[in-house]
């Protein structure tokens, strides 16, 4: 072997330098990119996609305001201390008077910070896991982890699980640089990210502990006893770390814990596969792994799974508990995410930084420095493919919503067109809230929406709550002649006819899933039977007589430019459709899913609700008419009369939870005055009787 000279070992360290420059720009070059992109995604954003990124977005707001203080925040998450020194800057651009949605584009820049931070701990990973000298490679690891369409959704929406992905990142990148906790201080490290990752989210140590098991097996085979006690140690740190704050700052929050982040609820069974042990339960999370957190890059998964069967002396060797540490971060946490009834992708977002790495290991063990290559080449291009195609809003991706919605200007021209205005206008004359009005004129309307995207439909569905709003690009209008329909490709559940909710939790849970891409849907009104009753129509990229076509019985009231698309704004000529929530109820209570009159209390009163609500002349007899023989409302087993209990709004029967989301309007203490009046009137008229079935 021949001696390097002095003139080699300089060109060597020069090959070096150069290969770090290179490194460096085109790092600069891939977050320069994803910067400038996601700026012009997020600079005119006026709306958030649903309840969860607004609740972190309007406890920030007031935390920054000194409306709140942090201990009333009902969320288990430190999220909002993320996002609040952007609303102070955004507060600060605009001379320190902005409306909330003002506020939103610089609350997005939460997640460009996320996604550095995410950066340096792939760029991290690369170094420790796939070596010095493959600088190439981190390079294509961290384009394959930035172009995820799961991840790019995560960073255009207010949601906690990018900066979850880059806390796992980081806990990965600890783990293998600890050398098997041989390194104290690096173990350390390690420990105080845990303690980050709890208090953003509680299930945080789901991502934890599969490596961590995979650790102490070999620390324990190996008889590391004083490894073991650092990885004890950091476990311990941890802990106390989160659990003392938790104590002192997120008292708020202890129905959170208890609640299982509030999947316990019936209600939420509605998102995702019912069934928890069935075949599309147990394949959700691996195809939405495919479908949203790899894409393109999924076919080259085959490389990590040949290794697991083909991989020779390779398993027994360091390289073979790196990829047991990773296979066991990713099968562990969608082995227990599947047993959970709520599924949706954003709840293994962090599991595809182990993904791609597993790829970027498996493509280190092909032989053939050619064939290596042109699977890296073949990989960056997919990435790059697949950001475009995301971007480019040429494939549907859960969470990306950019753009403006014009909400205010929506509202405004359909509450303008509306028959009752001259009410609503005196009720705001008379004292009552803006808010108040608002929420009481969406919630006695019916709305069709058409033509957007499942994001922006669902930012929709949000906005109009508590209103109905039923999307009909949701499901193929030529298959729902009836409620017996089979959307293509999909399933029908029937827990809308098997547990009463809030329809508008329904239409809204149904919108939920089409942004999820799956194709589950509770199925209530037709088609026919919901354009016949719509108060108004948002239809976007439709002309005036197209719309005109749709809704023979409406009048274009406006037309709004979304980003060079029209969005056209129809009403009804004349009158107001029969409720949405009306018809749902009736037919509810004519199949006779029922059990006993705690079922059917929360039926009388969402009907009641509606008709009193809606300023609809009714009469009691023929609202009683609706419900079987006997039935008197007010009388519930095993816990009294409810009017003679008092006007406490708590005692408004609700066992189904209906009307229970955070931010939605007080429908029941809304209705409460009325229920009582109507139940006193009813026993006087026909006497304290209970159901005689």
């Amino acid at each position: 072997m021949a001696i390097p000279t002095e003139k080699h070992v300089e060109l060597g360290i020069k090959g070096t330098a150069v290969r770090g420059w290179w490194l460096a720009l085109g790092v600069g070059a891939m977050l320069g990119l994803y910067g400038v992109d996601f700026f012009f995604d997020v600079r005119h954003r006026d709306a958030l996609s649903w309840m969860d990124p607004y609740q972190y977005f309007l406890f920030a707001v007031d935390w920054v305001g000194g409306g709140r203080a942090w201990s009333g925040f009902e969320v288990a998450s430190l999220f909002p201390a993320l996002i609040a020194p952007w609303v102070k800057l955004g507060m600060w651009w605009r001379g320190g008077v902005a409306a909330a949605e003002e506020l939103i584009p610089l609350a997005l820049g939460v997640n460009m910070l996320g996604v550095l931070v995410l950066a340096g701990a792939v760029i991290w990973l690369g170094k420790t896991v796939l070596g010095e000298q493959k600088k190439s490679a981190w390079l294509g690891l961290l384009a394959a982890v930035l172009s995820s369409p799961l991840l790019l959704g995560l960073s255009r929406e207010l949601y906690i699980e990018l900066w979850l992905a880059a806390l796992v990142a980081w806990q990965y990148a600890l783990w293998f640089g600890a050398r098997h906790c041989s390194r104290p201080w690096v173990v350390a490290g390690w420990g105080v990210v845990l303690a980050a990752g709890l208090l953003l989210k509680t299930t945080y140590g789901l991502f934890v502990l599969g490596p961590w098991a995979v650790e102490v097996i070999f620390l324990w085979r190996g008889r590391r006893w004083r490894d073991l006690g650092r990885l004890g140690a950091a476990c311990i740190l941890a802990v106390v770390l989160a659990g003392g704050v938790a104590i002192v700052v997120m008292r708020g929050a202890a129905g959170y814990y208890f609640s299982l982040g509030n999947t316990r609820l019936p209600v939420m069974a509605l998102i995702g596969p019912i069934e928890v042990f069935s075949w599309s339960s147990v394949s959700y999370y691996p195809w939405q792994m495919v479908r949203c957190g790899l894409f393109l890059l999924a076919p080259f998964l085959f490389l990590p799974l040949l290794d697991v069967f083909w991989g020779g002396k390779n398993k027994r060797e360091e390289a073979g508990w790196t990829k047991a540490t990773l296979w066991a971060g990713i099968l562990l946490p969608m082995a227990v995410l599947t047993a959970i009834p709520v599924k949706e992708p954003r709840h293994i977002a962090p599991l595809v930084v182990p993904g791609v790495l597993l790829l970027f290991l498996g493509l280190e063990r092909v032989g053939v420095a050619t064939l290596k290559r042109v699977l890296l080449l073949l990989v960056g291009a997919a990435a790059l493919g697949q950001y475009l195609l995301v971007t480019g809003h040429l494939v549907a991706c859960p969470y990306f919503l950019d753009g403006k919605l014009d909400l205010r200007l929506l509202a405004e021209t359909m509450l303008g067109a509306d028959r009752d205005v001259a009410r609503f206008e005196q009720q705001l004359a008379g004292g009552q809230g803006a808010a108040d009005v608002l929420a009481e004129w969406k919630y006695s309307r019916n709305y069709v929406l058409a033509g957007f995207e499942p994001n922006e439909s669902l930012a929709l569905t949000w906005f109009l709550n508590p209103g109905v709003v039923y999307d009909l690009d949701a499901v193929d209008s030529s298959e729902i002649n009836s409620l017996d329909w089979l959307p293509p490709g999909g399933s029908v559940a029937r827990t809308a006819y098997e547990h009463f909710e809030d329809l508008q939790l329904i239409c809204a849970f149904n919108a939920y899933n089409r942004r999820c891409l799956w194709l589950r849907h509770d199925a209530t009104l037709t088609w026919l039977e919901q354009l016949k009753q719509a108060d108004f129509g948002i239809l976007k990229g439709y002309a005036p007589q197209e719309a005109m076509a749709l809704l023979p019985h409406h009048v274009v009231v406006g037309t709004i430019d979304q980003g060079g698309v029209a969005v056209v704004i129809t009403a009804r000529r004349a009158g107001l459709g029969t409720p949405y929530r009306l018809i749902y109820a009736r037919q509810y209570v004519q199949r006779g899913a029922w059990g006993d009159d705690a079922e059917l209390d929360p039926i009388f009163l969402d009907m009641l609700a509606t008709l009193s609500i809606g300023v609809r002349s009714f009469a009691v007899a023929d609202l009683l008419g609706v419900f079987p023989l006997g039935y008197l409302p007010g009388n519930m087993p095993g816990r009294g009369r409810v009017v003679e209990s008092g006007n406490s709004p708590a005692e408004v029967p609700a066992p189904r939870n209906i009307y229970w989301l955070a931010g939605s309007w007080d429908v029941r203490g809304k209705v409460w005055p009325t229920y009582v009046q109507v139940v006193r009137q009813l026993r006087t008229e026909l006497g304290d009787k209970t159901n005689a079935r």
